[in-house]
């Protein structure tokens, strides 16, 4: 059977907060501040166009989005608004939505269903005890009745959705919460995000105090968390600091086992991805329009990379056990991605080597070996659980120094190629330096280049030099060398006298001193070649 096309993309009028899915993965509602929706994903039959002569639609079904119900209507008040919303994860309340309007309330919503095809909604609740705006709603993972409610009143409250008169617990936290997550292995265990930079750890039986707290956890806002669906005590936070960081709350020390540094100014959502131990996806709260994969074992490039939409992303749901995404976002569009086929893969074009000059001359350069197939459907950790540790990395460095000036294919070279008659100073030192550099010694070629200046000043420059090198007697630094008593070089054969000034040439390289003195290093009559360290 030949697969539908699929359009995976829908545009609802308004900007989108929050997306949730149903149980089943088979509907989703969107929320803002001017939208509540009900959508169906699956096949769609394209209304028939008018005109048609045999009433038949101008395109064949498809796979997409259908729009099934909208919980505003044409009069709805602030209770029909949503920062926040939520499907009952459990099957057996699968009819069940939670919202967090702006008014500060919370309000609860019943979706009917027949055979798999939806019939009705109905507001069933309001409930309002926060004093200001609530940030996030949070249904117990394994208590169908219970509901988590995190406010800007520093306040958390649980709620039992049979009483809807009253809650029945508050936990009064730090600072404005930002988010409050229920750990699904220990569901007596739920972690609130603060504006002050803090996570706190509670057990739902105590409200007089947290149980643990980590205290600066991020520079600002702690803005999103989210725990492990398999491991208990691994937990991910994201905050206006613009890092991920990865917590294992056993430990006594309090600090990340992991630190992901992304570009945006502000970390909105986390996400693990169901199925793959070390994988996460993450969206920004400003600046960054892309949704990126994250390997928490290999944090420092995104497995993949999502760019599809135009403002920020401010909802993502995984759907299909981890090999699609569905996010929403402030340009008001509505996608499922296919993380394989549809996300960018930073992998394949990263590069594998850098390289820097040093002012000596001298080359660094690091290298590694990059899988270039690492993509979101890479296997790390896929099913597998890993041992929180330090990040892997195979990473090998390597100094490329050019040649010493005592090596003897240099020595050799510049015996050969140096000239030191058949023209003027000038001359001399502007060819020597060239034959220098040519063989990468640019340092001597340096050095040649400063005596054809010091040569063009008058050779009582020169002199002066020499004679102030001489009586410092500092070998270490700078030594002109000519005179008899310097033990690195054989008179001049010509008169007896020292070597004149065209035939004393001294480069210096770092802080060593470098004596260029001659021809051929194996004639008695010649000058030597020596380095004075």
């Amino acid at each position: 059977m030949e697969a539908l096309p699929t359009m995976p993309s829908i545009e609802i009028e308004g900007e989108l907060n929050a997306v949730t899915a149903s149980p089943d993965r088979s509907f989703f509602c969107v929320a803002g501040r001017s939208v509540f929706r009900l959508l169906h994903w699956g096949t769609v039959e394209p209304v028939a166009s008018k005109g048609s002569a045999s009433g038949s639609s101008s395109t064949g079904p498809y796979r997409g989005w259908k729009e099934v119900a909208n919980f505003r209507g044409a009069r709805s008040s602030l209770n029909a608004t949503a920062l926040d919303c939520k499907w009952h994860p459990m099957a057996q309340f699968h009819e069940s939505i939670a919202s967090a309007p702006t008014n500060g309330a919370v309000v609860l919503w019943n979706v009917r269903f027949k055979e798999s095809r939806f019939v009705q909604r109905q507001m069933i609740a309001v409930m309002k005890e926060h004093t200001r705006t609530v940030n996030r709603v949070n249904w117990h993972p394994t208590n169908g009745y219970l509901l988590f409610s995190g406010s800007q009143d520093a306040t958390v409250k649980l709620w039992d959705t049979r009483n809807h008169t009253k809650s029945s617990s508050t936990f009064r936290c730090a600072s404005e919460v930002r988010d409050v997550q229920l750990n699904p292995q220990q569901p007596s265990r739920f972690v609130t995000a603060l504006e002050n930079g803090t996570l706190q750890i509670w057990d739902v039986r105590n409200t007089s105090a947290p149980e643990s707290s980590i205290v600066g956890a991020h520079q600002g806002f702690v803005l999103t968390i989210a725990w492990h669906p398999d491991l208990k005590d691994r937990l991910a936070s994201g905050g206006r600091d613009g890092k991920i960081k990865i917590w294992d709350t056993s430990a006594t020390r309090r600090t990340p086992t992991t630190t992901i540094q992304t570009l945006a100014v502000g970390v909105g959502r986390v996400s693990w991805r169901p199925g793959y131990t070390s994988q996460l996806a993450s969206v920004a709260s400003l600046t960054d329009f892309d949704i990126h994969i994250w390997d928490v074992d290999s944090p420092y490039v995104p497995l993949g990379t999502l760019g599809v939409h135009s403002n920020v992303v401010s909802g993502i749901q995984w759907h299909l056990g981890g090999s699609h995404l569905v996010s929403c976002g402030k340009d008001g569009m509505l996608i499922r991605h296919n993380v394989e086929t549809t996300s960018k893969h930073p992998y394949a074009d990263l590069p594998s080597t850098a390289l820097a000059w040093s002012p000596t001359g001298g080359v660094a350069h690091t290298f590694a070996k990059i899988d270039r197939t690492i993509s979101p459907a890479h296997p790390y950790g896929r099913r597998k659980t890993r041992k929180l540790g330090k990040p892997r990395r195979v990473v090998n460095f390597a100094a490329y120094q050019q040649l010493s000036f005592d090596h003897p294919s240099v020595i050799e070279f510049l015996s050969t190629h140096y000239k030191f008659v058949g023209g003027s100073v000038g001359e001399l030192c502007t060819h020597n330096a060239e034959v220098a550099r040519a063989i990468g010694q640019d340092a001597i070629a340096q050095s040649w280049e400063l005596f054809k200046i010091m040569e063009t000043q008058g050779s009582e420059l020169f002199s002066e030099l020499a004679m102030s090198s001489r009586m410092a007697g500092s070998p270490s630094r700078y030594r002109a060398l000519g005179t008899p008593t310097s033990g690195y070089m054989t008179p001049a054969m010509t008169g007896g006298g020292l070597a004149s000034e065209t035939e004393i040439i001294t480069g210096i390289l770092d802080d060593d001193v470098i004596a260029i003195m001659g021809a051929l290093p194996e004639s008695d009559d010649a000058f030597l070649l020596s380095a004075v360290q």
